[in-house]
C-alpha cells in the first residue's frame, strides 16, 4: 500500500483560528478534528461505508491544514531569536518523518493489506493522544498573549518562564514584542487576506510566497509519492523492490529536511530559496526525461534478452535492434 505525501495549504479560516482560539487552542481544535477523522477511518471498513471514508479524508484535510499553519507559527514565536529560523523548519521535517514512517508501515508485511488498511489510516491517533498529554504543560505563545490578547504582563511572564531568566534580562525579545505591538496598534484596521492583498508594500512578498507554495504543489511531489511504486515497477523492479525504492525516495526527502535545519541559520533565505528552485527545476526535468524513456528502454532491453535466450545470431540481433529503434 502506497501512502502519499500531502501537505494541505492554509486557508483563510485556518489563519483566523490561531488568533481567536490561541496557538494552543488551535492545536486542540486540530486534534479534535484529527481524532474524529481517525475514528471514521477505523470504522469505515467495519460498516463498509465509502461515504465515511470520504468524510474522514475531508476532516483530516482540515485538521492537517490547520496544524501545518499553527505549528510553525507557534514554534517561531516561542523560539529564541538565534534559532528561530531552524525552529520553523521542524514542522516540514516532521512531515517528512511521517511520510517515511507511513511508507514503512504500508508494506504488505506490516499493515499494507486488505485486512489491516484501516489500522494504517487511523494509527496517527496515537500521536494525537501523546500531544494531548503534553499540551497542558506547554506555554501559550508570549507573542499571542502580548500582542493579540493585549495581556502584556501575562505575555512577559510566559516569556520569562520559557527562557528561565528574569524579565529584566530579556531586553531584545521584549523590544521586539513592543515593536510588533506598536505596529499592530497603529494599524487602522485588523489584517485580513483582502487587506494584505491590497497593501502595496506587501503585494510583492505575498505574490512570491504564494508562487513558491503553488510551485511546490505543482512540482509533482504528490504524484511522485502517489505513483512511485508503479514508476519503479516500470523501471524493472519487482513490486517488493519498488516499495523499498519508494521508501528510499522518502529517506532522501527526510535527509534534505535534516540538512536544511542548520542551513537556514547560516545562509540567507533568498539564496536558499533560489538554490532550492534551481535544483528542483533540474531534477524535475531529469525525472520527466527518465519517466518518458523508461517504457521504451524496458521494451528494447526485453527484446535483446529474448533474442539471446532464443540463440539468435549477431545479424539477427542487429535486425531486432533495428525493429526496436
Amino acid at each position: 500500500m502506497q501512502v502519499p505525501y500531502k501537505e494541505e495549504p492554509a486557508s483563510g479560516r485556518h489563519m483566523q483560528v490561531p488568533s481567536i482560539e490561541g496557538r494552543k487552542g488551535a492545536v486542540v481544535v486540530s486534534s479534535v478534528l484529527g481524532g474524529s477523522a481517525a475514528l471514521l477511518f477505523f470504522t469505515s471498513r467495519q460498516v463498509g461505508s465509502v461515504e465515511m471514508l470520504l468524510l474522514a479524508r475531508l476532516i483530516v484535510g482540515l485538521s492537517s491544514g490547520l496544524i501545518t499553519t499553527v505549528i510553525p507559527m507557534y514554534l517561531t514565536e516561542i523560539a529564541p531569536l538565534s534559532i528561530r529560523g531552524a525552529m520553523g523548519v521542524l514542522c516540514p521535517l516532521g512531515l517528512t518523518v511521517g511520510v517515511i514512517i507511513a511508507q514503512i508501515l504500508g508494506l504488505k508485511q506490516i499493515l499494507g493489506t486488505i485486512e489491516t488498511w484501516h489500522y494504517l489510516l487511523s494509527l496517527y491517533v496515537l500521536l494525537i493522544l501523546i500531544s494531548a498529554i503534553a499540551l497542558p504543560f506547554l506555554p501559550e505563545s508570549p507573542k499571542y498573549l502580548y500582542v493579540v490578547r493585549g495581556e502584556e504582563e501575562k505575555g512577559i511572564s510566559e516569556l520569562s518562564r520559557l527562557r528561565g531568566v528574569p524579565a529584566d534580562k530579556l531586553h531584545d525579545e521584549l523590544d521586539d514584542l513592543c515593536q510588533v505591538n506598536k505596529t499592530d496598534s497603529e494599524a487602522k484596521e485588523s489584517w485580513t487576506i483582502v487587506s494584505i492583498a491590497r497593501a502595496p508594500n506587501l503585494r510583492l512578498p505575498l505574490l512570491l510566497v504564494c508562487a513558491l507554495q503553488a510551485g511546490q504543489q505543482f512540482s509533482g511531489i504528490n504524484a511522485v509519492f502517489y505513483y512511485s511504486v508503479s514508476i519503479f515497477e516500470n523501471a524493472g523492479l519487482s513490486h517488493d523492490g519498488s516499495q523499498y525504492a519508494s521508501i528510499g525516495a522518502g529517506g532522501v526527502n527526510l535527509l534534505i529536511g535534516i540538512i536544511s535545519i542548520p542551513l537556514v541559520n547560516y545562509y540567507s533565505r533568498r539564496g536558499l530559496a533560489l538554490w532550492s528552485c534551481a535544483t528542483a527545476a533540474f531534477f524535475l526535468i531529469m525525472l520527466c526525461i527518465c519517466i518518458t524513456y523508461i517504457a521504451p528502454a524496458k521494451f528494447w532491453g526485453h527484446s535483446i534478452i529474448a533474442q539471446h535466450m532464443s540463440g539468435g545470431s549477431t545479424s539477427e540481433q542487429a535486425r531486432v535492434w533495428s525493429i526496436d529503434q
